[in-house]
């Protein structure tokens, strides 16, 4: 995953999920990433962590864990009665720091980090999913990018400020959608679904089938919204150009149709539907 999907997944643990210390936070957190941690009290943890010999937890200088943490790996902190995980190092979208997720840089204290051990977690950081329920599945050799909707058009000649779903209210810059091929049997009733969308390094977020595109080969979906394709690290103009090449893997659960979404609060609504469905 990178940096930004690490995030999601930390803020989505934190929202969700009543935590009483530092230990089962971080529990929650890398569950949801699967991510093993040792069983036992803190201190336990702590021992087990520290031989270096604990599934991927390799030791490392506190600079090397904020660097994994910012490619989106995996990092903590830890001492006999605390754990902290490091949360990657981005401005556009930034995890609000507790006692417990803290990101690593010059404006860190001394006593913040105070007795603590560095690890991140080798094994890649995450354990991808797999689609549960009733779904249906696409994929694409190299994504393209959408910008209909009442966002930015980027001087794109076939913009529409239109969509097919959720008309007047989508926004290819706020809205993480999905753009679905005409000519996809029932097409009509995907509108609204919620899909997952995968790299093939495993990295994935989900997203809202919310525009009918052109027709495309059987089994080909190659179109999302300018939000998901920026959030799943690609570059973009916006409008015609999308780097690098990479297969992309969709799966729609076809049970998660609903004929709206709160536009404030789509993209983690239809985050915490997905979870539901691709675990």
């Amino acid at each position: 995953m990178n940096k930004k999907q690490y995030n999601n997944v930390i803020e989505h643990t934190l929202k969700l999920e009543q935590t009483e210390d530092s230990l089962s936070t971080a529990r929650a957190i890398f569950n949801n990433m699967g991510v093993a941690l040792p069983q036992g009290d803190m201190k336990t943890v702590y021992e087990t962590i520290k031989t270096d010999d604990y599934m991927g937890w390799k030791s490392c200088t506190m600079q090397e864990a904020q660097a994994a943490a910012d490619k989106g790996v995996a990092a903590i902190g830890i001492s006999e009665d605390r754990i902290v995980v490091l949360s990657a190092n981005d401005q556009e979208q930034p995890v609000a720091q507790t006692a417990s997720v803290m990101t690593l840089d010059e404006n860190t204290s001394a006593f913040a980090v105070e007795g603590m051990r560095y690890y991140a977690y080798s094994y890649g950081g995450t354990t991808t999913p797999i689609p549960h329920g009733n779904y249906l599945t696409f994929s694409c050799a190299q994504p393209a990018v959408c910008n209909d909707g009442i966002g930015a058009s980027y001087n794109d000649p076939y913009h529409q400020s239109q969509t097919s779903y959720m008309d007047g209210v989508l926004n290819a810059d706020i809205h993480r959608y999905i753009v679905i091929p005409k000519n996809v049997s029932g097409y009509a009733n995907l509108r609204g679904c919620v899909g997952a969308v995968v790299r093939s390094d495993g990295s994935y977020l989900f997203g809202v089938v919310g525009e009918v595109g052109p027709n495309r080969d059987s089994g080909v979906l190659d179109e999302f919204s300018v939000k998901l394709i920026k959030d799943l690290g690609f570059n973009t103009d916006g409008a015609t150009y999308v780097s690098p090449s990479d297969v992309i893997t969709t799966y729609i659960f076809t049970d998660t149709r609903r004929s709206s979404w709160a536009s404030a609060t789509l993209n983690d609504d239809v985050e915490n539907v997905g979870r539901n469905y691709f675990y």
